[in-house]
């Protein structure tokens, strides 16, 4: 895209029509190389403390010898949230229709604010440009640049300068007259214009200067005390010294003339203090570190003892207590590679088993399958613990329960010597899902093997029925048209309006009669079917069948049923010819 345009015109002067509320701070002309189009854009600034939300402007084109060209008149810039001092308009792109344009000027004809005021450009207004100076090239020396700054603001950069009805501030933001402070930096207008006077800042600098020097004196004067201070302290030290190495000498000359006999009694004493007495208490340290449970600093402590008593055993002692404790607290990643490097020592490599098997639960609670089972199998490797496996087949029977099968056959092979887990795989290969359902259910395949290999396996035989259960419990749900001689019906007779595929789910009675609570949903099917029978009529009824004995009046009848063993209590009413509160015996 960088290739594609040709800059034809560029400017970054600052243009200000007197009362506007924005700015134009900079402008260009392009040409696209490859449609040869004119593109201007222009970049504004707001001055204005209100927020805009669109702008209005004409654009002049001109060609190259200055002579007037077709423009855009009222192009609008709209959608904005420009606040004071955004700028806008930049990334905005206004195609002129003359390609012969080299040069363009722009007129800002209105401005809508959030508020939906509005400010129009006078039909006379004009474009002032606005030009900054640098304080440097008045000031020149940039130590007083710098003493400019310490007397008003940090960011002072510019001359501060009355322009139309506004004023430049140093910091370089445009401000209207009737404002007091800059918008941005907070700094006075008087303090502004009255500071930049070269005589007050050379006056102010000179000032500086000298305070600075007396700091300067001060801090040396400090460092040459410190440095005496720090010389006499040296000279006392050496005068120390020197005492000490008299003191040592009259001992040694002392020494020489006891004689050879004392010497050997010194240097046995030594012999036994280093090898004795010395290890000994380090050695009590060492153990009272352990008890504390600071098990990096017994580690240390016991190593240095090299081979004094028991002090390498300890030191085994000390990273297996550490390792311990961050099992305690369930850091089993950080303690693995600590019972490494005691394999064999204790009961290091169980641990190491048992670490990856509590790793493994975490992330199959996390679930997240591959790492629970990369544990796991670290946990197995080489491993007898019959408590891995069990807790492997436990997870696996868990997801089996939760229709995961395809999960759950993955856990199950990692157990296939262990309890019932090949049936378990037979079984989670033969289940398919029942897009219908949503459930796991019964194929060719797993019929197959329950008259088989799956003939005595529980799971198996549970699964079967439970896939009956939930179709018959979804048909109670389903709303719609019901069957019955061979039609479908629609019940459509006052306020009925609910339709059940009763008969149809009756059909599970041979299959539910023992499952669940199939046989109580059966009965309140059976009941229902009767009622909309009786509902259907929309008359009196005394109705028996396969269901219950029944009264009823009409249509508009409501019924509450509570079923407890073989009898159902039922209440309702009517307008007329009530059925009676009471409990009807099952004739079925």
């Amino acid at each position: 895209m960088a290739g594609r345009y040709e800059q034809l015109q560029k400017s970054s002067e600052c243009l200000y029509t007197i009362g506007s509320p924005v700015v134009i701070s900079a402008m260009a002309l392009l040409k696209d190389t490859q449609t040869g189009s004119i593109i201007a854009q222009v970049k504004f600034q707001s001055i204005f403390n209100h927020r805009i939300t669109a702008v209005f402007a004409d654009f002049a084109a001109k060609d190259i010898s200055g002579a007037s060209l077709a423009g855009v008149e009222n192009f609008q810039y709209l959608d904005l949230h420009v606040g004071r001092n955004d700028n806008f308009g930049a990334k905005t792109a206004v195609n002129l229709p003359d390609s012969n344009t080299r040069k363009f000027k722009v007129k800002i004809n209105r401005v809508v604010f959030s508020d939906n005021t509005t400010w129009e450009a006078p039909s006379n207004a004009t474009l002032n440009s606005i030009v900054m100076c640098p304080i440097v090239e008045t000031l020149g020396n940039t130590e007083l640049v710098e003493q400019y700054k310490r007397d008003t603001v940090k960011s002072a950069t510019y001359i501060p300068e009355e322009i139309s009805d506004l004023w430049v501030c140093t910091c370089g933001i445009l401000n209207r007259n009737t404002e007091n402070k800059c918008y941005s930096c907070r700094l006075e207008k008087e303090k502004a214009f009255s500071a930049f006077n070269k005589e007050i800042l050379q006056s102010n600098l000179d000032a500086y200067n000298e305070k600075m020097r007396i700091e300067a004196d001060l801090q040396q004067a400090e460092r040459d005390a410190e440095a005496e201070k720090q010389r006499i302290k040296r000279e006392k030290e050496e005068k120390r010294q020197q005492e000490v190495m008299a003191k040592q000498k009259k001992i040694i000359k002392k020494v020489t003339i006891i004689g050879t006999p004392i010497i050997s009694m010194i240097i046995t004493f030594f012999v036994v203090l280093n090898t004795v007495i010395i290890p000994s208490s380090n050695y009590s340290k060492a153990e009272k570190l352990l008890v504390d449970r600071k098990y990096d600093e017994a580690y240390s402590a016991f190593v240095d003892l090299k081979n004094y008593k028991n002090a390498q055993e300890m030191a085994k002692k000390s990273c297996y207590e550490k390792a311990l404790a961050l099992v305690e607290n369930e850091k089993y990643e950080e303690a693995i590679p600590i019972f490494e490097t005691l394999a064999g020592y204790e009961k290091s490599q169980d641990i190491i088993l048992q670490c990856n098997l509590a790793l493994g639960m975490l992330a199959a609670a996390e679930i997240n399958p591959d790492k629970a089972l990369e544990y796991f199998e670290k946990a197995l490797q080489g491993s007898t613990l019959e408590a891995a496996r069990e807790t492997i087949y436990t997870f696996a029977v868990s997801l089996y329960n939760e229709n995961a099968t395809e999960v759950a056959r993955q856990w199950f092979s990692k157990t296939l010597d262990y309890k019932d887990s090949p049936q378990y795989i037979k079984l989670t290969s033969a289940l398919k899902p029942n897009l219908l359902y949503g459930e796991l259910g019964v194929t060719k395949e797993l019929v197959s093997l329950l008259n088989d290999e799956l003939k005595s396996f529980t799971p198996a035989q549970e699964k079967i029925k439970q896939t009956p259960y939930n179709q018959y419990v979804e048909l109670l749900k389903y709303d719609g048209v019901y069957k019955r001689d061979n039609y479908y019906i629609r019940i459509d007779k006052g306020a009925i309006s609910t339709y059940k595929y009763y008969e149809k789910a009756i059909l599970a009675e041979s299959h539910l009669k023992e499952f669940m609570d199939g046989k109580t949903q059966i009965d309140k099917t059976y009941y229902r079917n009767e009622i909309t029978e009786i509902k259907e009529q929309g008359g009196f009824k005394i109705h028996s069948g396969s269901g219950y004995t029944f009264q009823a009046n009409t249509w508009t009848c409501s019924w509450e049923l509570n079923f407890s063993g073989n009898n159902v209590t039922v209440s309702g009413s009517s307008r007329e010819n009530d059925l009676s509160n009471g409990v009807y015996t099952k004739i079925r």
